[in-house]
């Protein structure tokens, strides 16, 4: 009966730690995707956040497959760089 309890407590903890390695795994996949995604897309997305005109710049971008979700956080990054660099 005890050996019954300790081979459950231990196939349960062998569960659980395969279980948070796959999500650490896992976590670290999408980490490395999106960091390659923006690697890929900086140069892209700098030269069309330098565009002030948003229709302008769409097709552009759209070609490149950035989002106007990309545009639009390029653009807050681009005003508070800016800001920074006045200030100074």
């Amino acid at each position: 009966m005890i050996a019954a309890i300790l081979f459950y407590l231990a196939w349960l903890s062998i569960v659980f730690l395969a279980a948070c390695f796959f999500t650490a795994l896992y976590r670290l996949w999408w980490s490395l995707y999106a960091l390659s995604c923006l690697e890929k897309h900086a140069y892209t997305m700098i030269a069309c956040t330098a565009f002030d005109d948003l229709h302008t710049i769409k097709p552009l971008c759209d070609q490149h497959g950035i989002s106007y979700n990309w545009i639009y956080f390029g653009r807050l990054c681009g005003r508070a760089i800016n800001a920074i660099r006045s200030e100074r």
